[in-house]
């Protein structure tokens, strides 16, 4: 289990909900500013719902019920649909919080600013995760062999999770989906990338691995962005 807040998040990811709330701006002069309404996951044109409402992840269907518990599917405010109005733009970054090494057993739980979602990437609630014999060593001795850690950095790489939002270009995955993380990033030009011997390549970038710098940071925390090739259901 991961824990965060104090809370164990478990590993068994919770029924996706066949419906959603969205909340839609009213007319000038109305009381309130929003009303809310229900509309089936399947059937959101997403194009149309940019251009008059977003996605309100505070208040998500199952069934007849309204819920509000905390663990159980919802939005994250980075992609809340595919294309936010201008005018509806959050002038907040979306965060993740996370567990960062600064040095040997030096671990300080942050929250960190989540970088845009590219047009190829997934963001995705990390559900559970575990810890390999690398993050060992980097946690006890700050190093793993000649590897230094030369910056913060956030452990573990071995992960599943529930995606939350999709880039604009991602056609195999989708809101909801349970998927586990690849996190080996290849470079995917040299010679044997071309060849498919991608596990090889010799300039394979990992997660929660200080071989290159900047880091990247590896998935003890609660969101991430991840290139949806390297994601598989």
């Amino acid at each position: 289990m991961l824990a965060f807040r104090g809370k164990s998040l478990p590993n068994a990811v919770h029924k996706k909900p066949d419906s959603i709330g969205i909340r839609i701006p009213k007319a000038p002069g109305s009381r309130s500013q929003w009303h809310f309404k229900s509309v089936k996951i399947a059937e959101i044109d997403y194009e149309r719902l940019s251009k008059t409402a977003h996605l309100h992840g505070s208040f998500i269907r199952k069934g007849s019920k309204t819920s509000r518990k905390s663990g159980g599917f919802g939005i994250n405010r980075a992609d809340r649909c595919r294309e936010r109005p201008a005018h509806m733009a959050s002038t907040r970054p979306p965060k993740s919080l996370g567990q960062y090494l600064h040095a040997p057993k030096d671990l300080r739980l942050e929250s960190r600013d989540l970088a845009p979602l590219g047009p190829d990437e997934v963001q995705i609630s990390i559900r559970a995760t575990t810890l390999c014999g690398s993050d060992l060593h980097y946690y006890a001795h700050g190093r793993n062999g000649s590897i230094l850690v030369r910056e913060p950095l956030c452990l573990g790489h071995e992960a599943s999770g529930t995606v939350l939002a999709v880039g604009r270009d991602v056609q195999s995955l989708h809101m909801g989906d349970k998927v586990a993380i690849e996190c080996g990033l290849p470079c995917e030009t040299c010679e044997l990338c071309r060849e498919g011997r991608y596990n090889l390549c010799s300039n394979m970038r990992f997660r929660s691995s200080g071989s290159a710098f900047p880091h990247l940071q590896g998935t003890l925390q609660e969101t991430l962005n991840h290139p949806a090739k390297w994601v598989h259901q």
